[in-house]
């Protein structure tokens, strides 16, 4: 019989409808498209797409975000261990919240191409290095340790952490160029 429980297990943490990987299932869906739209040319209904993923990837990483709070709750962590394990969630979804904030602001200039080059290419340095975390977090989630204790293995804690202080400086870079070098396109 408890074979039988344990096979249920190990089908159900597989399986689409696990909140752990269905969040992960969005995300994917998310910087495909993401991805696609970064590299169209830039219009009004590639705009469109680029908020709807970056939003997809937001609420995959809040699902993710609550799975991970709530497999933690038993456990007794100081203040700085929740920070350490929420740390990698708020930075990824701070950072493409307030992307989708300066695209949504700047959309007419940017839907008509009155934004410098530079736009399209930090826009692309962006999702790229989403991309680059999207995979370490993957990768931290299938590790022994998140299994185990939902927490970052330290290697790829860090790989994080980097990743999200620099997408943070694109997007910095990006509002500047957004609200100060704007062209008659």
């Amino acid at each position: 019989m408890d074979n039988s429980l344990n096979t249920s297990k190990n089908t159900n943490e597989t399986s689409f409808i696990n909140p752990s990987n269905f969040s992960l299932h969005l995300v994917s869906v998310g910087i495909i498209v993401a991805i696609i739209t970064t590299f169209l040319d830039i219009n009004k209904n590639t705009l469109k797409g680029t908020i709807v993923s970056y939003s997809i990837i937001i609420s995959g990483f809040i699902i993710l975000l609550s799975v991970v709070i709530n497999n933690t709750k038993g456990n007794n962590f100081t203040l700085l261990q929740i920070l350490k394990i929420v740390l990698p969630f708020i930075l990824i979804i701070g950072t493409t919240s307030f992307l989708i904030y300066y695209i949504g602001k700047y959309f007419n200039n940017i839907s008509k191409g009155r934004v410098s080059n530079n736009y399209k290419t930090f826009s692309t340095i962006f999702t790229l290095l989403t991309l680059a975390e999207i995979i370490v977090f993957y990768r931290s989630k299938n590790s022994a340790q998140f299994k185990r204790t939902s927490t970052i293995p330290n290697i790829l804690y860090w790989i994080i952490i980097f990743l999200g202080v620099v997408n943070s400086i694109v997007v910095g870079i990006i509002s500047v160029d957004l609200a100060y070098f704007n062209t008659d396109g």
